[in-house]
């Protein structure tokens, strides 16, 4: 296809999804004077960035005009380029940089930049410090992502990839980077190619990466696996995509299929955590008696059970909702008195989001500023994330960029 038939293939796919030509420029983390670039025909997006659109919006390259291939690298003899290196543009993205930032910073073109942040090429050692350090990497972080590179290893599933996020400066970020090059270079034996793909999923939505959740598990579906998952993992797997894709913008079909689905699966805590993803998305597409009935099933198996920790997270979701509905002061001091019962890192973070777009939306300024500092400080410490955090600080001009991880 020429540059006019992609444009126009763009263009089409951007209204069946019903978005304005700013969200979806939104959604794939481009200006809207790109996009419309690309759907006049005048500019094409690069490889990066046309797996960006199809993970926001669905489908398969070819149905864009697109070349459905992934980063290629001329140090890798696989020629399947290094994913762990994607988490240089998750830690700039969080760090508030620019491409020209990090440019002017280490003396590298951002054309280079580019490649080496998407695993394209692979930089020396000494330029990955370099880069490291530019974007906000810790020393130790930056060390490890350097020897997850140059040395023999690959990435392992994780048992229990939430507990990976509750060590201060620790390596939770290096390790799901990891998980993703091992998973897309085919390092991992077959029997632990799922449980990885699932491990490396939650660490980048716990991250808040969202976007690189969709465009990772975009190249990983792409590429195929030599086995296949279990009914249950693969529907939490598809609901938690679906998160990801309500979340940045792109277009999620089918929210209550995926609720039937759910319903299907072994009653456990997979099923209870996948039952707060639908709530989530819920809440995300503003459906408050599909978001209510969902949590209500999550705490049926949470009492049953005795799940302090999911018992906590419905009735977070629980609260949020109700605030959406009826945005009194009530649900306020709700969530408030649950974030003082919060137990560890993760809980405190979901409590502390879930008050800033409480205190955003009755536009109590002072209360949102205590709460994004203790989201920001969260983040640094653990390496957590949230787009949601992200989109309140920008429409309250409180982005500002930062030198710590």
């Amino acid at each position: 296809m020429d540059k006019r038939a992609i444009g126009a293939a763009l263009r089409a796919a951007r209204k069946s999804h019903r978005l304005s030509v700013a969200k979806a420029a939104a959604a794939i983390d481009v200006s809207p004077a790109t996009l419309k670039r690309w759907e006049s025909g005048r500019g094409l997006p690069s490889v990066q960035e046309a797996a960006d659109v199809v993970a926001a919006w669905g489908g398969r390259a070819e149905a864009f005009g697109l070349e459905a291939r992934g980063p290629r690298s001329d140090d890798d003899s696989d020629g399947g380029g290094r994913p762990v290196l994607r988490l240089l543009r998750s830690a700039r993205h969080r760090s508030g940089l620019t491409m020209e930032d990090v440019s002017l910073a280490t003396g590298i073109s951002q054309p280079s930049v580019h490649r080496y942040e998407t695993g394209e090429r692979v930089p020396g050692p000494e330029t990955l410090q370099r880069l490291g350090s530019a974007v906000g990497l810790s020393p130790l972080e930056a060390d490890t992502l350097s020897r997850s590179v140059f040395e023999a290893s690959s990435g392992q599933a994780v048992q229990g990839m939430a507990e990976q996020f509750l060590v201060p400066g620790g390596l939770s970020r290096v390790c799901v980077y990891s998980l993703w090059d091992g998973l897309l270079r085919g390092r991992l034996d077959a029997e632990d190619v799922w449980p990885a793909a699932s491990d490396a999923v939650h660490g980048l939505m716990i991250m808040g990466d969202h976007r690189g959740a969709l465009e990772l598990w975009s190249e990983f579906r792409r590429a195929g696996s030599p086995a296949k998952p279990g009914q249950d993992q693969a529907t939490a797997l598809a609901t938690t995509i679906g998160l990801a894709r309500s979340s940045v913008g792109g277009m999620l079909k089918d929210p209550s299929g995926l609720g039937t689905r759910v319903l299907a699966m072994r009653p456990g805590p997979e099923q209870a955590q996948t039952f707060l993803q639908l709530t989530r998305i819920a809440r995300t597409l503003r459906t408050g008696p599909s978001g209510r009935e969902w949590c209500r099933l999550a705490g049926t198996w949470a009492d049953r059970s005795g799940n302090a920790s999911i018992a906590f997270l419905v009735e977070l979701n629980e609260r949020d909702i109700e605030f959406s509905v009826s945005r009194d002061a009530a649900s306020l001091r709700a969530v408030e008195r649950l974030r003082e019962r919060a137990e560890g890192a993760l809980q405190r973070y979901n409590a502390d989001v879930a008050l800033a777009g409480i205190h955003e939306a009755l536009g109590d300024v002072e209360g949102l500023a205590s709460d994004l500092d203790r989201c920001r400080a969260a983040e640094s410490a653990f390496g957590l994330g949230s787009p949601m955090v992200r989109r309140i600080e920008r429409r309250s001009g409180r982005t500002e960029r930062r030198a710590d991880p």
